[in-house]
């Protein structure tokens, strides 16, 4: 009678053991599955990020009352300069923020030289094509290995020549297309003019 009563005690003392054993493990399975679903979104949410490119757009109050057409310098001033963005300017101006490769820096500008064909992607064309369109100060630009490295300033006058020779551009092809409508007009009314005075010469005769 003394053994039964030992036996149950230990039986029921390893009936508890395994109970919290597999409690144990579930409670493990659950958290993992929580952090496997969460580490699964997690990605998921970082590749539609990736995929989609996005841009963050800062946001800086013009004024405590939040009012339209008032404009509050010092408030301002301070939003930028706590918020690093005043920083960045002058990293990005010391630095050299363009980044172009060979083949995009040629195709862009190739144009400024009337080149009907694109010379080879490579670091010593571009340097002879941009020295042929802007004075390029020592240092203004590097050479990468794939890639062409340019400061703001310089950048910038790149840009405002393209601009300048697309505006021409634009304004040559727009009074070409111009002059080509009021020729098109022209001779539809001059044929239109000799057939009217065609008729009415036969018309006068008889």
């Amino acid at each position: 009678m003394v053994s039964s009563l030992f036996l149950k005690h230990s039986e029921s003392v390893s009936q508890q053991r395994s109970n919290a054993r597999r409690s144990s493990a579930a409670r493990r399975y659950q958290a993992n599955t929580v952090s496997a679903k969460f580490q699964s979104s997690l990605q998921e949410l970082l590749e539609k990020m990736e995929r989609c490119n996005p841009y963050f757009v800062r946001c800086i109050k013009p004024n405590h009352h939040k009012e339209s057409g008032v404009f509050d310098m010092e408030l301002v001033n301070t939003q930028l300069h706590y918020s690093g963005i005043m920083e960045t300017i002058h990293i990005r101006r010391d630095g050299y923020p363009i980044r172009l490769h060979f083949h995009s820096f040629l195709s862009r500008y190739k144009a400024l030289l009337c080149l009907k064909d694109l010379p080879p992607a490579d670091g010593e064309n571009c340097v002879i094509m941009l020295h042929k369109l802007v004075p390029a100060k020592p240092g203004s630009y590097q050479l990468g290995v794939s890639k062409i490295f340019l400061k703001e300033e310089l950048y910038q006058q790149l840009e405002e020549k393209r601009d300048r020779v697309l505006i021409i551009a634009a304004m040559t092809l727009q009074r070409y297309t111009r002059m080509c409508f009021v020729r098109k007009n022209f001779v539809k009314f001059r044929r239109r003019m000799t057939l009217f005075e065609a008729r009415s010469r036969g018309y006068l005769a008889r």
